[in-house]
């Protein structure tokens, strides 16, 4: 490759690079936005408590109980209430409980059908 080929070739690599550079600020700017950030951790949330009770037949999460979940709770309260505006996390809360019921009434209705069919054949 000549010197002048090899040149060009590292100017539109330096570019490509630049560019890339620029849109992963972008990402991490955007990222860290309170409302991103509220988003993230109600889905994280929403997540865990279906996995908990999807694991529990009885209803209740494993190892879990009002004592150990209130200073989670509270200190969830206390983060949400020190944010500038609370409209964008009720939201964001309304949103990811409603998700969250629907996906365990499906699962529970998932797990009722098999056994319904039996009942009704048997």
């Amino acid at each position: 490759m000549k010197p002048t080929e090899r040149k060009k070739q590292l100017v539109t690599q330096g570019r490509v690079y630049r560019a890339e550079a620029v849109l992963a600020k972008d990402a991490v700017r955007t990222g860290l936005q309170p409302e991103s950030l509220t988003r993230s951790a109600l889905a994280q949330v929403a997540i865990f408590a279906i996995s908990a009770f999807r694991n529990r037949s009885d209803g209740a999460p494993a190892g879990m109980n009002a004592s150990t979940l209130l200073p989670l709770v509270m200190s969830g309260a206390s983060a949400i209430s020190k944010t500038k505006s609370l409209k964008p996390v009720l939201r964001s809360a309304l949103i990811a409980g409603a998700i969250a019921g629907i996906v365990t009434l499906l699962a529970k209705r998932q797990q009722a059908t098999p056994t319904d069919e039996i009942d009704r054949t048997g």
